[in-house]
């Protein structure tokens, strides 16, 4: 391979003509700073590859080249390498007759030279003429003959002597006579000077050259200091490895002799400890043999003592048994009538209830065929009055109008307050009570272990899947509040006491998520509970909203499980706080001017359930934005012709909903009921009076068998469960 401009170019190898990319001879080559060259179309197809980045490595020595603005047009073309392909494609086609016509003419005489510049063969004749035309003077010194070729004796620099100077990127007419040093030495034309590359560091090539070359020398005498150095590198690693060898040669031999003499130890132990092991066994089934004897003899005699026991208990139970079987049997008989007569009863109370119902629908039928006869008399006068003042209005006779249209006009007046007559006999009429759809479980009411003996309230309460129940409330000390946990059969699983900012700290709960609770607690605590660890997070109202009044206390809290937020309203305030489940402060809505105290409130949907203690009304609020609707208002419970206040609301997994109401404003006294309502709150739908007069709170919890009512009451501990059908 050449390694010098002096070199012969029949030193070259083939190989080194090679793209390493595509293994073929370089087309239109390109080199990287690393020196290492490649096909201009090779490079596109490698950055391409690596669309969107800014660097390449090398496929050869792996240095990282950063890639020109220009693309693969920003780096140099390797014009020593286009001489060299260039002289071989002409070493080959001087083995092919068709790739040698001449070029200067069409006699196809045989060629005798070749012109760099014309880059094309010649005949003896064109030959000549190149050599004494005027206008051809600039080729002459580029004219090869073919015995020069043929000789294969030219030297790189002879080559390159023939070779033309490169032609401009920017200007392919022009040949480059000047280097841009601007543009890491570009080759340039005389016009480049005066247009991209004005006011850049321009020089004549052959000094650049010079200036190179030197350099290039400098280098080479520089690195030539290390050359021996090197050159004896190969046979220092040599040493090296021969040491590596010898040494772990000497190792390996010691390991073997170690380990053939341990396991010569090792055999010596096995062969002990294979003699102490068959002593043992000897030893072992001999005194098992004796024992076995032995404990044979005792287990003999203890099976004949226990089965004269077992003998002896098993007539007890026969006893037993026999009698139980006539207790049960005489239980089944009592339960049997008892259960016919319960049928009996059950039957004499449907037909009772069907007879009522009966004849309240033929009572309400009645009246609504009253109601219906009035409504087509009014719309029978409607359509009279309607077409007599229309066919009035159309005649063209002036005398019916004059006697026609005041009647009419008279007549007109009864008939619009008969139209604007309202009809509430309609909605009354429509509500039809149901009593008891949901029945209370045979093991309730149940008692929260605790809770009373220690003079506990409770306030609010919420469910979870897995048969735990919360509850919330104040302690009789002052500032105190507690978050108590509970089985649904009463049982404690943990109370925990809480300190608070308000003599009176009232404290309610929500279902947040599948073991956590959202809780506020008076004056202005929001907080977070987990049942599983017990970890409780809280933070104050009145650090986040900067117009929080010093004496509004919260008084209820509901949660959207749909995107987690936590809703906490103010007493004596519209306005219902928003809060994300890491108690970040999302929003504020705003509840309708009607409202003025909600005592408690649920989410369901994109409606607020609101009861308002101090209008004794419960309301469904629809939310458009940040401003709440009034849409409906619950029909109060329709008993006892008391008015009913709401005192809390919850909902099912159907959507249904539940209010507590109460008598009077006193949590101690007062009766209640339950009312089951539609999922839009226009209708009720069951109804259940309480016995017990404390029933403070309700929450829905949907177990893996069936969904249950919870009622908690304020000062007895007691919680009733209903099963939901």
């Amino acid at each position: 391979m050449a390694s010098s401009g002096s070199s012969h170019l029949e030193d070259i190898d083939e190989k080194f003509c090679q793209c390493s990319i595509c293994l073929q001879q370089y087309k239109e080559p390109k080199q990287l700073p690393c020196l290492h060259r490649y096909c201009s179309d090779c490079l596109k197809q490698l950055i391409e590859r690596n669309q969107g980045v800014t660097v390449i490595s090398c496929p050869e020595c792996r240095d990282e080249v950063t890639i020109p603005t220009e693309g693969v047009d920003g780096f140099k073309t390797d014009f020593y390498m286009k001489n060299i392909i260039e002289y071989i494609q002409l070493q080959k086609s001087l083995d092919d007759e068709k790739l040698r016509d001449c070029y200067g003419c069409s006699k196809r005489l045989s060629v005798t030279s070749y012109c760099f510049k014309c880059t094309g063969f010649l005949c003896k004749g064109c030959y000549e003429y190149h050599m004494i035309s005027r206008s051809l003077k600039e080729h002459k010194q580029h004219v090869l003959s073919l015995e020069d070729l043929k000789s294969k004796h030219m030297t790189l620099e002879e080559l390159a002597d023939l070779k033309e100077a490169p032609r401009c990127q920017s200007h392919l007419n022009d040949l480059c006579l000047l280097c841009c040093r601007t543009c890491n030495e570009l080759p340039i034309c005389v016009a480049c000077v005066h247009g991209r590359h004005k006011n850049h560091d321009i020089n004549d090539v052959e000094i650049v050259a010079t200036e190179e070359r030197e350099k290039l020398k400098n280098e080479i005498k520089n690195i030539n200091q290390y050359k021996e150095r090197m050159l004896q590198m190969p046979h220092e690693v040599e040493r090296v490895r021969e040491h590596v060898i010898s040494n772990f040669r000497e190792r390996k031999e010691n390991l073997t002799t170690r380990y053939e003499r341990d396991m010569q130890n090792m055999k010596r132990e096995g062969e002990k400890t294979e003699e102490d092991y068959k002593r043992s066994l000897t030893e072992i089934e001999n005194n098992e043999e004796r024992k076995f004897t032995e404990t044979k003899k005792q287990m003999e005699e203890e099976i004949k003592q226990i089965k004269i026991k077992y003998d002896n208990m098993f007539d007890e139970m026969k006893k037993n048994s026999r009698f139980q079987l006539d207790n049960l049997k005489k239980e089944k008989e009592g339960k049997v009538e008892n259960s016919r007569e319960k049928v009996k009863i059950l039957e004499r109370e449907f037909k009772n209830s069907m007879d009522t119902f009966t004849k309240e629908q033929d009572e309400r039928l009645e009246k609504l065929e009253e109601i219906s006869q009035q409504i087509d008399g009014i719309i029978g006068r409607y359509k009279n009055l309607a077409a007599t003042a229309h066919s009035v209005l159309e005649t063209r006779n002036d005398w019916t109008a004059v006697q026609c249209i005041p009647d009419i006009c008279k007549a007109m007046e009864p008939l619009t307050r008969d139209m604007k007559r309202e009809f509430p006999e309609l909605d009354k009429l429509s509500r039809i009570g149901v009593t008891f759809e949901f029945e209370e479980d045979e093991e309730s009411p149940v008692t929260f272990e605790g809770i009373k003996a220690d003079g506990w309230r409770i306030e609010s309460i919420t469910g979870f899947s897995d048969g735990s129940i919360v509850i919330t409330g104040r302690t009789p000390a002052n500032y105190k509040s507690h978050i108590s946990i509970f089985y649904m059969n009463g049982k404690v699983q943990r109370r925990m006491e809480l300190s608070g900012t308000h003599q009176y700290a009232f404290r309610f709960c929500a279902y947040l998520s599948e073991f956590k609770i959202a809780t506020i607690s008076w004056k202005d605590e929001v907080g977070v509970y987990d049942i599983r660890d017990y970890s409780y997070i809280k933070k104050n109202i009145s650090d986040v909203i900067s117009n929080w009044p010093s004496d509004r206390p919260v008084i209820c809290v509901t949660t959207d499980p749909v995107n987690n937020y936590i809703l906490v309203g103010g007493s004596d305030s519209r306005n219902v706080y928003v809060f994300d489940d890491q108690l970040n402060y999302h929003h504020t809505l705003t509840l309708p001017e009607m409202i003025k105290y909600a005592s408690d409130m649920a989410f369901i949907g994109d409606k607020l359930l609101i009861c308002d203690l101090i209008n004794k009304r419960a309301y469904v609020v629809t939310m458009k934005g940040q401003q709440g609707k009034v849409t409906h208002e619950l029909t109060k419970p329709d008993c006892d012709g008391d008015d009913w206040c709401p005192l809390s609301v919850c909902t099912d997994s159907n959507g249904l909903i539940y209010i507590l109401w109460m008598t009077g404003n006193s949590f101690e006294a007062g009766r209640r009921v339950i009312v089951q309502y539609t999922q839009d709150g226009s209708q009720s739908l069951t109804r259940n009076k309480m016995d017990s007069n404390h029933a403070r709170c309700i929450a829905t919890v949907n177990t893996n068998i069936t969904e249950k009512l919870l009622v908690a009451s304020w000062n007895s501990g007691k919680l009733h469960i209903y099963t939901i059908t």
